[in-house]
């Protein structure tokens, strides 16, 4: 990648200064999955900004993400893409997951994006305007709404429903995708997830950071004999474990490093550590329980 200076077109919103064109480039070097949702991604975003509650709304040309935790700063809206510029150690995760997010919302071309952070006088508003060529035109202002979550929108002009459709969570498949979310997860006025009970499971342990859910019972998405990789609470994955390996198995790594696409994690020495700790600790629960213990 070119170290050169980047003089982009700049567009000034209040005291700060978006950087279009540089942006634009970034984007197309991540080729997400058509069909995943920027829903999807804001939900490592939630989980990252360390939510105990997401919720989920949909409607027809309109759905919104709403979510505890750490809140963002006006300064963290001067340029929503700036973690993917930065090198992978300094970026920061909740930032990335945003921007993620915000290039695949940015791709089914809504209206508007709002995004909503902040308490007090520290909440905060940006507005981001897909236009022509993939490029966003954004403005950062005060929010003077009584309110604390992080809320990101998207709103979609009435013929275009079928384009809001696509951002939409299909209900059956949210239990198996957020699987290991740390945070409780509502879609309208249903709980999805709960991280006390979900995955079910007859084995759980972390270790280093690697959260696992072992059972001898799979699921639709998870058989036995297959292991769901998921980072930030979300699915990545899934994968064959071998011969011999008699469960399912649901394993969660934040340190994972996934694709350009999002949808795999990089052969890598901490996905080799994963496996084998989840060999290791498979093999010990089966035997317990051939044993009857």
């Amino acid at each position: 990648m070119s170290q050169e200076p980047d003089p982009g077109v700049f567009v000034e919103s209040g005291t700060f200064r978006v950087d279009k064109s540089r942006a634009v480039r970034k984007l197309e070097l991540y080729q997400l999955a058509e069909d995943a949702s920027p829903l999807l991604l804001w939900v490592r975003c939630a989980n990252a900004c360390a939510s105990s509650l997401i919720r989920i709304r949909q409607q027809a040309c309109w759905c919104e993400i709403r979510f505890d935790g750490e809140p963002f700063s006006s300064s963290h809206f001067h340029d929503p893409f700036s973690a993917l510029f930065d090198d992978e150690a300094q970026a920061e995760p909740r930032m990335k997951h945003l921007a993620f997010g915000l290039i695949q919302a940015v791709k089914l071309a809504p209206r508007l994006i709002t995004i909503r952070s902040g308490a007090g006088l520290d909440r905060s508003m940006l507005r981001i305007t897909p236009i022509e060529g993939g490029q966003v035109e954004q403005e950062v202002s005060p929010d003077v709404a009584a309110e604390k979550d992080t809320s990101i929108q998207l709103e979609w002009s009435s013929w275009d429903r079928e384009a809001s459709l696509r951002a939409h969570l299909q209900r059956e498949r949210c239990p198996d995708i957020f699987a290991m979310s740390r945070a409780s997860l509502a879609l309208e006025d249903s709980l999805i997830v709960d991280p006390a009970e979900d995955p079910p499971g007859e084995k759980r342990f972390e270790e280093e950071g690697t959260r696992v859910v072992l059972s001898r019972r799979g699921s639709a998405t998870v058989p036995v004999g297959r292991a769901g990789f998921y980072s930030y609470g979300v699915l990545v994955s899934v994968s064959e474990m071998g011969r011999g390996f008699g469960a399912a198995a649901w394993l969660n790594d934040d340190r994972f490093q996934l694709n350009a696409s999002l949808d795999g994690v990089v052969q890598d020495e901490r996905l080799r550590r994963a496996r084998t700790l989840l060999r290791e600790r498979a093999a010990g629960f089966l035997a317990r329980k051939n044993r009857g213990a």
